[in-house]
């Protein structure tokens, strides 16, 4: 074999490897570029049982398991969070799994899920404000513990709707009164027997 076709051949066989070597650092690269910005996210809120907060978290893994390697979180107040602005001192979040997906995970509950929907409602603000502001502090941090506890939230909400509390309008003191006279012929006590003993912050 001459010279030129061994220099030849030898520019063909580095020009392949480059080639070769290019093609695998691409697969490399998208991969990545998959796992760092693709579709295996699990998306998820969360509650904070100290004053109603939401937060809401994307957990970025690996395809199909549950390895996180990255998470951010947007917290945003609810109705109640901002109700309770004045009851609750500075504190750290205790957050409490309402519901998730994502990464092969169709859905996925936690306690947090049964207080969402209180915390989200104007009505229970107003009742916590209103209470707040015509009752006493301490009952309206009853209340909002109430509301913030799984094994009660649902009631809170439930007799509130039931007994016919303003919805979102502000209550003035004689509205309040009227509501209150109304719920107790409503169901006589069941204000009391929803919550459990409070825990006041």
């Amino acid at each position: 074999m001459d010279s030129g076709a061994s220099a030849r051949e030898t520019s063909y066989s580095s020009r392949t490897s480059r080639a070769r070597l290019r093609r695998r650092w691409c697969v490399a690269l998208g991969l990545l570029a998959l796992i760092a910005w693709g579709p295996f996210r699990f998306s998820y809120f969360s509650v904070c049982s100290k004053c109603g907060c939401i937060r809401d978290s994307v957990a970025r893994q690996l395809p199909f398991l549950p390895v996180t390697y990255w998470t951010s979180h947007r917290l945003e107040d609810s109705p109640v969070s901002r109700a309770a602005a004045q009851l609750v001192q500075p504190h750290s979040h205790e957050w409490l799994f309402g519901q998730g997906g994502g990464n092969g995970v169709l859905c996925a509950l936690g306690p947090g899920h049964q207080i969402a929907p209180t915390v989200w409602s104007e009505q229970v603000a107003s009742f916590i404000r209103a209470t707040h502001e015509y009752v006493a502090p301490s009952k309206a941090r009853y209340w909002l513990n109430c509301a913030l506890d799984p094994k009660r939230s649902r009631a809170v909400l439930n007799w509130l709707q039931a007994s016919g509390f303003p919805a979102s309008a502000p209550v003035d003191r004689k509205t309040y009164s009227k509501w209150r006279e109304r719920a107790n012929l409503y169901l006589p006590g069941y204000d009391e027997l929803a919550a459990p003993t409070p825990t006041v912050p």
